[in-house]
């Protein structure tokens, strides 16, 4: 007979249970949020794994949601599209828009021309709902280390969103007036969804709706087969699954970082843990939506209060973090500035609750206007979005008229190869231009990104049938090159290998932590493994090629003497490789000390002012590589400076961009290089 309980039809009991709140599942809300907001303000030393707190929303929305329908199912035997569609109006979208519209003003004020113009489409597809998939089109993953949209947390609500558009379509489509349907269909959607998130490796899995739909269907199989049940569960059960299921939830958050393939088969640990702690809660401490009183209400109230404004509170703490960095200045924020700038989130997630969230969500007029309801929001989405269409569409993001060709200055020594100083205004037929520069990849490839596996697959380029092979050895700085030695490698009939990993050298420097401060497990086993490739092959040349300014920020000991730590790393690498094959050293490119795509953006008439002097990072000029080489006869240093700059180091050349971010050549630019590329290379 319990298992009657499960499916019995909603009681007088029952229907006064469904209008209350649990004071678990509130909790449950605050943890989620508090984990999502450490990660995102900076403490991905204290919670790595942080962004799994979206996992737990997931479930407790599918639970909550499904248990809803399973409940009108069982009263009426019929579901109420407009009504539910009206719910979910009033429950989202208001604080949703306010927030996109009041990220959207700030962005233009504060952020570059570039930035701003990605921000405010970005803005503009979660408006639309769909922010999860426009996201998964950006060559920059969730996690990357320079992801400063202030829109990128959105995605999540666009997840949400396309599940209740789902709901609605599961229920027109089955017109059924009892529960098991929808059990049946949703156990069949979860299966489908877990298999594609445990076998899509791509970073863009972690936006895909058909790879996330499973965790919110978790929480709906909860939700449907459990609505009856007005019972607590025995008090050993009870805690003991609510402590399992949180301490779960908590060794993700400890034990997770930005190198878990995510969400696959890691995700099943918050997820299980997430449905196990809301299973061991039902019939149990239920709150009436007023609030409660005496030693509960004492008790329960922190974890009540953070979990009523959690919507608000993510939907703020994200926009403000990347707004505050960029106002002081800096493409991250951490430290003190980013505990202000948490709390004052959490003022405005509480300002918001009580002024727009709570008195939306008990308004009457879901209830005696749906129709309305949905009209309204439908315009209101339709109006945002076209502003925002408006806003981006009047930035001014490339020049009138293409200039003549300016005069080439050269500076010795170089190749006859050379680079032109540009002419006053940015030309209009830049190649790429200044938006498509915004969101390039560094290269064309699937041999670059952050990878925790050490047996990372070897990915070929230039003549991948040949025997004669040319190692490529390094960073995202040695990813740059790939283009133009991809060419270089079939025009000689040689086989590239791109031995290249983001934000890990090759020079052997001990690497902790990503620049975002979470841990980097995996960087020297990584290092390690491609040494050990290496040992056993003979190719013609190995070129080396790293960002090594990066890593004197990125090892254990803070107080390391850059110089030292590069003169050892070079050194140490130069010991390990195969002894007597030519090596290539590159030299380091310029690093912006701001985008150089948003400088030309704020000088589209006078391109000359985004230069930086030669010598800008002496450190790291061909010099300082000369002389730590020291004597060894099989090792010669190309200097990348006498490839990519004139009198100074500008920001284009002609009609083509030199650098699409701070320290990246453009793949045009770097195509238009190969001759020279070839010549410092392998000699004429």
């Amino acid at each position: 007979m319990a298992g009657a309980t499960l499916t019995q039809p909603v009681t007088d009991r029952t229907a006064a249970v469904a209008r209350r709140r649990r004071a678990d599942i509130q909790w449950l809300r605050a943890l989620a949020v508090l984990s999502v907001v450490v990660f995102h303000a900076g403490g991905a030393g204290i919670a790595p794994g942080g962004f799994v707190g979206v996992d737990v929303f997931f479930v407790i929305s599918g639970y909550l949601i499904l248990r809803g329908v399973g409940q009108e199912l069982d009263r009426n035997h019929h579901f109420d599209a407009r009504a539910f569609l009206a719910r979910r109006v009033m429950r989202i979208l208001p604080m949703l828009l306010l927030v996109i519209v009041l990220t959207a003003l700030a962005s233009w004020l504060i952020l570059g021309p570039i930035d701003a113009w990605t921000a405010l489409q970005d803005l503009q597809s979660a408006a639309l709902h769909y922010a999860n998939v426009h996201l998964a089109a950006a060559p920059s993953g969730y996690f990357a280390a320079d992801q400063t949209s202030p829109a990128l947390h959105l995605w999540s609500i666009s997840v949400e969103e396309q599940f209740y558009f789902s709901v609605v379509l599961l229920g027109l489509f089955m017109r059924t007036t009892t529960a098991k349907p929808w059990i049946a269909v949703i156990a069949g959607i979860v299966i489908v969804s877990f298999v594609l998130s445990a076998t899509d490796g791509s970073e863009q899995a972690y936006y895909w709706p058909w790879t996330r739909a499973w965790e919110l269907g978790v929480g709906a199989l909860l939700g449907l087969t459990t609505r009856g049940r007005v019972r607590p569960y025995p008090a050993l059960l009870r805690h003991g699954g609510r402590a399992v299921g949180v301490g779960m939830i908590l060794v993700a958050v400890i034990l997770y970082d930005a190198s878990v393939r995510f969400p696959g088969w890691a995700a099943l640990l918050p997820v299980l843990g997430a449905a196990l702690a809301i299973l061991a809660g039902n019939g149990s401490d239920e709150q009436p939506s007023g609030g409660g009183s005496g030693a509960i209400a004492r008790l329960t109230s922190p974890g009540l209060v953070l979990g009523d404004v959690s919507y608000s509170l993510y939907l703020w703490h994200w926009p403000v973090l990347v707004l505050s960095a960029a106002a002081l200045g800096r493409s991250t924020i951490g430290g003190s500035s980013a505990i202000v700038a948490a709390l004052a989130s959490v003022v405005l997630a509480v300002l918001s609750y009580h002024l727009i969230e709570r008195p939306l969500m008990t308004s009457p007029v879901r209830k005696t206007q749906p129709s309305l309801v949905i009209a309204y929001g439908v315009a209101a989405f339709l109006v945002v979005a076209a502003l925002l269409a408006l806003m981006w569409s009047s930035i001014r993001t490339s020049g009138s008229d293409a200039p003549e060709p300016s005069g080439s200055v050269t500076a010795p020594p170089r190749t006859d190869w050379v680079v032109s100083v540009p002419a006053d205004a940015v030309p209009a037929d830049l190649t790429p231009s200044l938006t498509e520069a915004s969101s390039a990849p560094v290269y064309d490839g699937d041999c670059l990104g952050v990878m925790n596996l050490t047996d990372k697959p070897v990915c070929w380029a230039g003549d991948t049938g040949s025997e004669r092979d040319v190692i490529l050895f390094g960073d995202s700085h040695a990813a740059h090159f790939v283009p133009a030695l991809d060419t270089i490698g079939k025009e000689r009939g040689m086989r590239v290998m791109p031995m290249v990993l983001n934000a890990c050298p090759s020079l052997l420097i001990p690497v902790d932590h990503l620049p975002d401060g979470t841990a980097n497990p995996y960087c020297d086993k990584w290092r390690e493994h491609q040494l050990e490739i290496l040992a056993d092959s003979d190719p013609e040349v190995i070129i080396l090629s790293n960002q090594t300014h990066l890593y004197e920020d990125l090892t254990a000991d803070p107080d390391a003497d850059p110089a030292q730590l590069l003169e050892e790393g070079l050194s140490g690498l130069l010991d390990r490789l195969p002894q007597g094959v030519p090596v290539v050293l590159m030299s380091d490119s310029i690093t912006w000390p701001e985008t150089p795509v948003n400088c030309l953006a704020e000088h589209l008439d006078d391109a000359t002012a985004c230069s930086l002097p030669r010598d800008h990072e002496p450190l790291y000029t061909a010099a300082s590589y000369a002389e730590f080489v020291g004597g060894r006869e099989n090792v010669r240093v190309v200097d990348t400076l006498d490839l990519t700059c004139a009198d100074q180091c500008y920001a284009l050349t002609d009609s083509l961009l030199i650098y699409q971010d701070t320290d990246h050549f453009s793949q045009a630019f770097v195509k238009w290089l190969t001759p020279a590329l070839e010549g410092a290379i392998f000699g004429k």
